[in-house]
């Protein structure tokens, strides 16, 4: 099968969105039916010539469309997807040892839990980068952040850092 993306309209949400409905239909298509047959769909990415290509064009799909109100056939398949295909599809990244649920885990209180990971990078909790630890937690969490935003969040002093820096210092034992 060979997927062509179109680019027919302009400005790149619309674009998005007819890459991502165009997804969704070559997926039903090969499942027989909306999300019906993950076994029929693993039997038509067999037989495919680019799969990887395919399968990383249905990973950034899956992942992009993700919400609470995906009905439970959609969120089965996607499981199934990632189960099935996801140390294939980290591999290539040196990540097959470490592969992440498709659904980030939503953080209710945003601030405090950057100025957190702030206070526990200063205190040496974390031997890492700031800008290293904010590509793992926006690998895992949903901050509400872009990358940029969430490394510079990640370097900056708040009054709330410094607070939780002198508690976990007090806690510190180490």
């Amino acid at each position: 099968m060979i997927v062509i993306y179109l680019y027919l309209f302009d400005g790149s949400g619309r674009k998005r969105l007819y890459i991502n409905s165009r997804m969704e239909n070559i997926i039903t298509h090969l499942c027989g039916g909306y999300y019906r047959s993950f076994a029929r769909f693993k039997q038509q990415v067999k037989n495919m010539e680019e799969s990887m290509t395919f399968l990383q064009d249905c990973a950034r799909f899956l992942q992009e469309s993700a919400d609470g109100g995906d009905d439970p056939k959609k969120i089965r398949f996607t499981h199934l997807f990632f189960e099935t295909y996801g140390k294939q599809l980290a591999g290539p990244c040196g990540c097959s040892d470490l592969i992440l649920d498709h659904q980030l885990i939503k953080v209710n209180h945003r601030e405090f839990f950057i100025d957190l990971m702030h206070a526990s990078l200063s205190l040496g909790v974390m031997d890492c980068h700031s800008d290293h630890l904010a590509r793992n937690l926006q690998a895992v969490f949903d901050v509400g952040f872009a990358l940029s935003t969430l490394q510079r969040k990640l370097r900056a002093d708040t009054r709330l850092t410094n607070r939780l820096h002198e508690k976990l210092k007090h806690y510190k034992d180490w």
